[in-house]
Order: structure tokens, then sequence, then C-alpha cells
């Protein structure tokens, strides 16, 4: 809980990346607050291998067989490590939104992005 000497209340927050200059906004949020009552959680990126497989079992589970074992691959790839991540663009390519995504493969490839795993 973070106190005040009129509110407490509970702040929690979530950055996903921080490749995208989020630490600097975590930062200078984290500069302004008591720093003594603040705990950070660092997550480690998830396997490609662990992301197919509860892509697979998402798949199977809501009786889906539209997604070819190639994009799926690449969804997986993309991710970066981020479940979450990996789950909301299999939820935007089973929505018929695989253009979105495929037009998002074709740019990560052609930045030649380094996967971490």
């Amino acid at each position: 809980f973070l106190g005040t000497s009129n509110v407490n209340c509970v702040l929690t927050l979530i950055l996903s990346d921080e490749s995208f200059g989020f630490s600097n906004i975590r930062n200078s949020i984290l500069s302004k607050l008591q720093h003594n009552r603040i705990t950070t959680i660092k997550f480690n990126p998830i396997t490609k291998r662990n992301i197919l497989r509860v892509l697979n079992s998402i798949l199977q589970k809501e009786n889906i067989g539209t997604v070819t074992s190639t994009d799926l691959e690449t969804i997986a790839e993309n991710s970066d490590g981020d479940l979450r991540h990996a789950i909301n663009s299999l939820q935007l390519y089973c929505t018929g939104r695989d253009r979105i995504i495929k037009a998002d493969m074709k740019k990560k490839k052609k930045k030649g992005r380094n996967n971490k795993y």
C-alpha cells in the first residue's frame, strides 16, 4: 500500500518490455513514490518451445485448426518470450486479422530481430 496522510491505495504498474523505453517511465514514477514500500518483480522470457506448447493447447481446446505451423512458429518467435503477447497475437490471427499479424511478421523479419532463446 502506498500511503499519504489522507489516502491509502494500491498501485500496480505492469511493463512488459523494457526495450520501448518503459524503464525511463518506471524510474520516473518510482522516484516520486516511497521506495521502501515498492516491490519490483521481473519475469524471465518464456522459451519458444513452451510458448508453442501453450498456443497448441489453446488451439486444441478451442477446436481451431486454421493456423499453420509456420504461422504459429512466427507468432511464437515474434513474442520475444512474452506469453501474453503470443496469446494476443494468436487471438488476432484467429479472428480474421491474420493480415495484420502477417504484416507485422514481415516488418520484424526485415528488422533482423535477434531472438533471445
